[in-house]
């Protein structure tokens, strides 16, 4: 059993679609292993580094008092986009 102060604080599933293409349990228990705090599991769909982007664009809707999930809105979609293109 591993140590409590060693479980991460958040596993976030990143997949879009409903089916991940690769199960995550090989991956989860190696990233535990080297004693990550935050796990994204990858879907085989889009790379690790836009998974970030969009991570941190959801994190600046709160910060910034944007709606949910603004990147998919029309309001929202070419700033959103300029961002993931601008990191």
């Amino acid at each position: 059993m591993r140590d409590a102060a060693r479980r991460p604080a958040l596993i976030v599933n990143t997949g879009s679609k409903q089916g991940i293409t690769t199960p995550p349990g090989d991956f989860m228990i190696e990233r535990l292993d080297a004693g990550d705090s935050y796990i994204l599991c990858p879907d085989n769909e889009v790379s690790r580094a836009l998974d970030e982007r969009r991570i941190a664009w959801a994190a600046g809707d709160i910060i910034e008092n944007r709606p949910p999930l603004s990147r998919w809105r029309p309001d929202f979609a070419e700033a959103f986009k300029a961002s993931v293109r601008d990191r």
